[in-house]
């Protein structure tokens, strides 16, 4: 299909559903539905119904048509609604709903009396006891999680991927520069998971710190509605527009004197100093019809380079380089005229800066229940790095800087069609641009050099100099998509059936082709002195692409609620992938080989799914509930596997590359290269058909004609219950996943005739002949293993690789915890293995599939969460992550099979067969000097060939603190947050246990130095190689060794509107003055804020008095207390309350405010004041049994903070700072609880 036409398809799919006037999406819209009837249970029609939400204070409403049903939206919603029923000649209702569980639908039925009868006493409808406010919502499969922001270090709070490392079973995957690149669960690649804003794909990667944006991670999500992975699925998902108004500024000091680097061999996690502005404006721009939302973020962060021209001494010798050959080497690139920083000197710092910025306007009257919501987002970022990356093994002039850039925006709009069917689309559009340059137009270049240590050990490190061979790339992505999603509900709402479509189109144009200036490589010093390159490597043709796919999706599903403790979810759903472009047709491989180059397949992937969800043993203390499901979970794209084809066809015009070794190297005249670039070598020196030592033959890559994305066939069961006499809430949850179509290359090239086997290597088998190898270095040529020489590689994508998951997750936190102090553990055990080709990693014959443990199989994962409030003054977050070791496997430096790939196992000699050479006693010291680690995994391995990931990394661990300061003890105003945050306290603490010199590298991120063996030369005779050992096998590799030193960043935030107990307030006394609605009478304000804001503890220990076995006497005490609190209570706001009733139309807001807190710290004081009474009433046991929400009422020191407005919420995002996910931020609002007042 031509490109133009797909274009034309998308379009018209689009305005199909645009044309829709009644259609929009909202990923996590809340419906409430329920039916109003009389006594009689008669249908009422007319009655009007108004939902008001917990977190925003904002209404809709809606009447009931003739059978009593209504139906009210709230896009992005909380879950938590106060309703009212009100109705001509009825007595008005209200009542509490919240979404408790997964409910799809928010059942609130009504009964309303004559308006003689008696109100009924406040009831909760949605099918279930009420659970406590902290609870977590669970989806069907209560696989989903929320991400940790106490987990995230100051540098990472505003990254996306770095969040999703915060919840326990994900694996974070770090890039060449030490930052989060990705993240793994399952074991699975990162590339196989979602990363979705508002349940649309996002393509972004950070978002400002204080955005209203909640994250979490679904594995097996059972809705059908979800898709387009085979891993997992991140959602951010916005908080709705509110009511409230919110002023705020924040400021992030880092000062590098707060910091310490206590970990020689992780140079890079030098110290620095980092500033970053960031502020929140929200609230109403017309009351509960139209909100704002806009967050923005300016940071800078500069931190000493750790590269050869600026690391210690120390630090040198720790990353195994001796600094005498470091100075060497400056000495022979100054007499070449290399270049060893970069020609306009950055300095010593490595800068980044960044700028973000989200917002969102809702508009969502409060008449339109069912009406019309529309709902715009958009975000953009910035970032410049300078340099882009820092090693201990390169030079400053060897790298760049590099800009990114995204920007993106949403458009929602829902409705009901007849007020039968909800429809809700959503149209998306972003861009996303990288940029990079090098200092240095020039050829890469790297040297070989081996150094001797005093306490007699080695090591050998590979330094880089010259220019950059990844920078000097652009790519742009842009992607576009619309979706639309039909819900019918059944009458009775145990249905919901939903119709699910989606259309996305992504295109990619980049010019990104490493190495274009070249690469040499030196095998010592003195090579470098005598320019005496052992090979060359460039790619010739490199030139923009542009690769474009459509992606398509139906889904259809069904969410069952059978009874009030049963729900099913089930469905099934169809993806599709459409390729924008082919790569062109090469006649000459389909003669060769019989294959296409231009093969694109076209798919279409079935995934169907069920999940259930059954509550049981429902008491006053808990229910416990039983979930799981199995489902197909299917990846869709295809574009970066459509690049590789499209790059490489083989033709005169596509990217080709040069590669020359031995006396086939041209000859490198470094100042030469520097005046021009335009001379840097084409070919090979004394280039012929038929020298082994040259190849300018390209490469090939092609889509197998049964190709198929990714798919998972997963399943789940979990446990989730209140255990050891309810103290304790446990969830265990046990995951299985066969892992199908996982991605395969085989060269079809490769000839795997065996040219011989190295005998003091087990018979590994080698594919060229002793000829095609350099007898001085052991470098070769692939060339001679080619079955067509007028090819390189030919390499043939296959989708005939399987992998499997095992995941067990035990998660327990207490039911009753108090104020002072909770925590929450988690432990996850994983045990993830998968097929590879000899392709990937190679020991015998390339060809064929073994299996190991994945790549991001960690074992064992432990996870605690701790609050703790010391007196009021101090309040602490802490975040603490243990994780099991990562495998990776001992390699040799270069190729020696001669398949043409650096993916060769290294065989682990024994040094007990031969003791006196050179090898056998490098090895022996190795044994000796490594640690277990390294040392048990190659004891099990002598006299063989290592397997994959036979070596397992140490545990690593992570921590961070969030102290925070109650500003009022400290005498500051209410509105300035005051907190610190220090990263990385486990680097502390592995340096008062070990010392300076015996550090285990904790609180640091550890990629291991898997070159264990580095080719000196081939003895053409012997038929064997000669190795260096790498005496440093498994320490922290320098080119990589990126982390984290301890800091203390500083946090002010300073909120300059109003607070939201305040706010709340004043918008109930403008109702009938200047906002619509009634105007409150004393009455309503005595109900409503009669009870000054706080829960009447001795009125609850009155209710629960069976459960809590009181004494008759005991009984009779409380009572009288109650009476005795009531009676002065009411004495407190009958005042208060006849003063704000007679306020005129216009009033002064900060007086009537200032009155209803004087009424509200008196009512509070009064409570305090009783507490020392009840608590030497009650029994400790009573004590234990008694509410949370009672033991919080009768704790002075929580009463003291309600009393201060210290337990108010600052309506911040997951980017801000303040609570781990224990079930809130330890936070009950003020104005929450007025609301509450409101229906009892």
């Amino acid at each position: 299909m031509d490109v133009w036409m797909k274009h034309l398809v998308f379009a018209c799919a689009t305005a199909f559903m645009v044309a829709n006037p009644k259609a929009a999406f909202s990923q996590s819209m809340d419906i409430i539905r329920g039916r109003v009837v009389s006594i009689d249970n008669e249908p009422l029609s007319g009655v009007t119904v108004k939902a008001t939400s917990s977190r925003g204070d904002h209404s809709r409403m809606s009447r009931t048509e003739s059978d009593g049903r209504y139906t009210i939206t709230f896009p992005t919603g909380d879950g938590h609604y106060f309703l009212s029923f009100s109705a001509v000649g009825f007595s008005p209702r209200q009542i509490e709903v919240r979404r408790l569980a997964d409910e799809e639908i928010l059942v609130a039925n009504a009964t309303l009396q004559p308006a003689a009868a008696v109100l009924d006493s406040v009831s909760i409808i949605g099918g279930r006891v009420r659970v406590p406010r902290g609870e977590a919502q669970l989806d069907m499969s209560g696989t989903e999680q929320s991400a940790v922001i106490s987990a995230a270090s100051e540098q990472d709070i505003a990254s996306v991927i770095g969040l999703a490392g915060s919840i326990p079973g994900a694996t974070t995957a770090f890039g060449l520069d030490g930052d989060p690149s990705g993240f793994s669960v399952l074991g699975l690649p990162i590339d196989q998971n979602a990363i979705t804003l508002n349940g649309v794909g996002f393509i972004g990667e950070t978002l400002p710190r204080d955005a209203s944006i909640t994250a979490t991670l679904a594995t097996n999500p059972y809705d059908v509605t979800k898709g387009g992975f085979s891993g997992a699925q991140l959602n951010l998902q916005r908080t709705p527009g509110s009511n409230f108004s919110r002023r705020s500024t924040s400021l992030i000091a880092e000062p590098s004197f707060l910091q310490r680097n206590a970990t020689p061999g992780y140079p890079s996690a030098q110290k620095y100093s980092g500033l970053s502005f960031g502020g929140i404006l929200s609230g109403p721009i017309a009351f509960d019809k139209v909100f704002y939302n806009l967050s923005v973020e300016l940071g800078t962060q500069a931190s000493r380079l750790a590269t050869l021209l600026h690391a210690s001494h120390a630090d040198l010798v720790a990353a195994g380089i001796e600094p005498d050959s470091v100075e060497g080497l400056f000495t022979l690139l100054r007499d070449k005229g290399i270049p060893l920083q970069s020609a306009v000197d950055p300095g010593p710092d490595r800068t980044i800066r960044a700028m973000r910025i989200f917002g969102t306007l809702d508009f969502a009257p409060a008449n339109a229940g069912v009406g019309q919501i529309i709902n715009l987002n958009f975000f953009g970022s910035s970032r410049m790095l300078d340099p882009v990356g820092q090693s201990l093994v390169e030079l400053p002039a060897h790298n760049g800087k590099r800009i990114d850039q995204e920007v993106g925006a949403q458009v929602t709009h829902s409705g009901y069609l007849k007020n039968l069917i909800l429809s809700e689309t959503t149209l998306d559009v972003a861009a996303k641009t990288n940029t990079s340059h090098p200092y240095f137009r020039l050829p890469s270049a790297n040297v070989l050099v081996t150094s001797r240590f005093a306490d007699g050990t080695g090591a050998t490190r590979a330094l880089e100099f010259g220019g950059s061979p990844s920078l000097g790339a652009e790519s742009n992505t842009f992607a576009s998509g619309a979706r639309n999603q039909l819900s019918w509900f059944s009458n009775d709402n145990s249905h919901r059936i939903k119709l699910f479509t989606e259309v996305r189109e992504t295109a990619n144009i980049y010019d990104a082709a490493r190495n274009v200036f070249g690469t040499f490589r030196y095998e010592s010093l003195g090579d470098v002195l005598s320019d005496r390159p052992s090979s060359f490597s460039r790619t010739l043709i490199a030139h923009p692409n542009r690769i474009a796919e459509s992606t398509f999706a139906v889904a259809l599903g069904d969410a069952y609620k059978k009874s009030t403790n049963l729900q099913i979810q089930y469905g099934v759903r169809l993806d599709a992938n459409t390729p924008g472009n082919s790569p062109a047709f090469n006649e000459d491989v389909y003669n060769a080989f019989g294959l296409r180059t231009d093969n694109v397949p076209h798919r279409l992937y079935l995934s169907p799914r069920v999940g259930f969800a059954w509550t049981y043993g429902a008491t006053k203390a808990g229910e416990a509930s039983i979930r799981g499901g199995a489902g197909i979970f299917q990846n869709v794209s295809m574009s970066s596997l459509l690049s590789r084809a499209v790059d490489n066809t083989g033709l005169s015009d596509a990217e080709a590359h040069l590669f020359c070794v031995g006396g086939s190297v041209p000859h490198p005249d470094w100042n030469d290269f520097l005046a021009n670039p335009s001379i840097i070598p084409e070919r090979c020196a004394n280039e012929t058909q038929s020298s082994p030592f040259s190849n300018t033959a390209p490469n090939v890559a092609i889509i197998g004609g049964r190709f198929s994305a990714p798919r998972s066939a997963r399943a789940n069961l979990q446990w989730n219950a209140r255990v050891f006499s309810n103290q304790y809430s446990v969830i265990v949850d046990a995951t299985y996943s066969r892992n199908m179509n996982q991605t395969s290359s085989v060269d079809l090239n490769f000839d795997p005739r065996l040219r011989f086997t190295l005998s003091n290597e087990a018979g590994r088998p080698v594919f060229v002949d002793p000829t095609s190898i350099v007898q001085e270095t052991g470098a070769l040529s692939p060339r001679a293993s080619r079955l067509f020489p007028q090819f390189n590689q030919v390499l043939q994508y296959g989708s005939d690789l399987v992998s499997e998951s095992r995941q067990v997750r035990l998660t327990v936190r207490p039911v009753r915890s108090s104020d002072t102090f909770r925590w929450l553990g988690s432990y996850v055990y994983s045990n993830n293995r998968e097929q590879f080709t000899g392709f990937t990693s190679s020991a015998t014959n390339p060809l064929e599939v073994e299996w190991s443990p994945s790549n991001f199989d960690s074992r064992h994962q432990f996870t605690v969460n701790l609050e703790g409030n010391f007196s009021s003054v101090v309040r602490f977050d802490t975040f603490i992550r243990l994780a099991s070791g990562l495998g990776f496997t001992p390699i040799v430096g270069s190729d020696i099979n001669g398949d043409g790939i650096l993916n060769d196992r290294a065989f682990i000699f024994n040094p007990q067969l031969s003791p006196n050479t050179p090898s056998s006693r490098a090895m022996q010291e190795l044994l000796n000097g490594s640690r277990s680690f390294v040392r048990t995994c190659l004891i099990k391995q002598l006299g063989a060939v290592a397997s994959r990931n036979s070596c397992r990394t140490p545990w690593t661990s992570t921590a961070n603190l969030v102290v925070t300061v109650n500003p009022k003890k400290i005498g500051l105003s209410q509105r300035v947050g005051v907190s610190f945050v220090v990263n990385n306290p486990m680097s502390a603490l592995d340096y008062a246990l070990h010392g300076s010199q015996r550090l285990r590298g904790w609180g640091q991120p550890f990629m291991p130095d898997q070159t264990l063996l580095f080719v000196r030369g081939f003895d053409a005779n012997e038929k064997q190689y000669n190795y260096d050992l790498n005496s440093r096998f498994g320490a922290a590799n320098p080119r990589f060794a990126a982390g984290q030193p301890l800091s203390v960043a500083a946090s002010l935030r300073f909120d300059f509107g109003a607070s939201r107990e305040q706010q709340a307030v004043i918008q109930q006394l403008e109702k009938g003055r200047r906002f619509e609605g009634p105007r409150l009478t004393q009455s309503m304000l005595r109900a409503m804020y009669g009870s000054g804001g706080v829960i009447n503890p001795i009125a609850q220990l009155l209710n629960d008095a069976e459960l809590l076995e009181l004494t008759r006497e005991q009984a009779d005490s409380l009572a009288v207390m109650n009476v005795n609190y009531s009676a002065s209570q009411d004495s407190i706001w009958t005042q208060t309350t006849q003063y704000l009733a007679d306020l005129p139309v216009r009033f002064n807001a900060g007086l009537a405010y200032k009155e209803y807190k004087r009424a509200r710290e008196a009512t509070v004081d009064l409570l305090i004041a009783i507490v020392p009474s009840v608590d030497a009433l009650l029994t400790s046991t009573q004590k234990e049994t008694m509410s949370r929400s009672t033991s919080m009422f009768l704790d002075r020191k929580y009463l003291m903070d309600v009393r201060d407005g210290g337990k108010g919420d600052s309506g911040a995002g997951i980017f801000s700072r303040g609570g781990t996910g224990l079930g809130g931020t330890g936070s009950t609002v003020i104005t929450r609880i007025d609301i509450i007042n409101r229906f009892r």
